[in-house]
């Protein structure tokens, strides 16, 4: 596709959902199609990916991904993307997130984060998750010793008691194989809401060696006055629940202003999603969040 002197590259972008006993109208089939058509464009363009609920009930259903996400690790299905973080106000600030996400080997299908991290909670390979994510940032970043940006790490809540984990980390903190300050570790909101106290516990011990530290996905609905007087971080990640606050919906226009300014008292950033236009980047200026997750999805492998 030529337009004018420039050739834009073009991608192609497909959810899938499949009906059957457990689908009961054709709208949620629908429904279900879009959801998954969101991840595909999520990936970056040029895959598809087949709607799966985030979580299971039944015996099988944890017994067919402890079977499948073991195999991933052994055979380094895992790959690692990158997702950068810019700011409206200056052009040198830039955070890496990065994450992996699973193509089964011999296809095309992308798995996503939020699909196979309640899988592996349940199966219990989320720290080796975790560890697998590293070690995939580590050989990312010795093949790219150029890369000026800070690095946003996100860790599973399994991770904090972990304490063979910690002393990992800790060790490639010391030994400068993850730079401190250029590093963030990100924790989901959601998930560690019972264990506020041994989180503070780890800010403090990495803090000290320059690390920052980031609480993701956080919801619109999320106590963060409460949270941030339990924890100290650095940056607070908003999930993509906040869309009707920046279209003019008043109740979560006033319940933005006072996340915003609950962070201001603390000298806590926000992060906002992926947005879709301009009108929501202005609105975004407006209550005082000026970085923004891009849209860019870059494969690092």
């Amino acid at each position: 596709l030529e337009i004018r002197d420039k050739s834009p590259q073009v991608t192609a972008s497909v959810g899938l959902a499949v009906g059957g006993s457990q689908t009961f109208s054709a709208d949620e089939l629908l429904a279900q199609a879009e959801t998954a058509l969101r991840e595909a464009e999520r990936t970056g363009g040029n895959s598809y990916v087949r709607y799966r609920p985030s979580s299971g009930s039944g015996a099988d259903d944890g017994e067919h991904w402890d079977e499948k996400l073991r195999h991933a690790l052994n055979n380094e299905e895992f790959r690692l993307v990158s997702l950068p973080i810019t700011s409206m106000e200056d052009d040198e600030f830039l955070i890496n997130e990065f994450e992996t996400r699973l193509r089964l080997e011999g296809s095309d299908e992308i798995i996503m984060p939020s699909t196979f991290r309640p899988a592996a909670q349940r199966a219990g390979l989320s720290v080796a998750l975790d560890r697998d994510m590293i070690q995939h940032v580590l050989r990312w970043r010795a093949a790219n010793p150029d890369f000026a940006g800070d690095m946003l790490l996100p860790i599973s809540a399994a991770c904090i008691s972990d304490d063979e984990f910690i002393a990992w980390l800790q060790q490639l903190v010391d030994d400068a194989e993850l730079d401190g300050p250029r590093i963030l570790f990100g924790f989901y909101e959601t998930e560690i809401r019972e264990n506020l106290r041994e989180l503070q516990r780890l800010i403090s011990r990495f803090a000290i060696r320059g690390v920052k530290f980031v609480l993701l996905d956080v919801s619109i609905a999320a106590k963060v006055d409460l949270l941030l007087k339990n924890i100290k971080v650095d940056y607070i990640k908003l999930s993509a629940d906040i869309a009707p606050a920046l279209r003019g919906d008043e109740t979560g226009r006033r319940t933005l202003e006072q996340m915003v300014a609950a962070g201001a008292d603390q000298e806590t950033r926000f992060i906002a999603p992926q947005v879709d236009n301009t009108s929501e980047l202005a609105a975004l200026w407006q209550f005082g969040i000026t970085l923004v997750q891009d849209d860019f999805v870059r494969e690092e492998n």
